[in-house]
């Protein structure tokens, strides 16, 4: 495996979110850089991509869903807004 490890923007958005990465990905960070919200993975650049689904959650807002979906980072902005970030389960 020739490995790196690639930064990749995750959309604050009210929508589930689908990102292509390379397949096996290891989430090494999910962290803020100014107003926007990124995630750092391991990856093989010579794997087939997959598709992997993502959800941002404001503090205070509803969850629909929650049996799907996997913590992975909670995350402070300098604007004062903490966003929890989660991966949602394949179906």
């Amino acid at each position: 495996m020739q490995a790196h490890i690639f930064k990749y923007e995750i959309p604050i958005t009210d929508e589930t979110v689908c990102m292509e990465l390379p397949d096996n990905s290891h989430l090494c960070d999910v962290n803020n850089q100014g107003d926007k919200i990124y995630m750092w993975c391991v990856v093989d650049i010579h794997t087939k991509l997959v598709k992997r689904y993502f959800k941002i959650i404001g503090t205070g807002h509803q969850i629909t869903g929650i049996e799907t979906l996997y913590f992975l980072r909670t995350v402070h902005m300098p604007n004062g807004l903490v966003w929890h970030i989660f991966e949602v389960s394949p179906p």
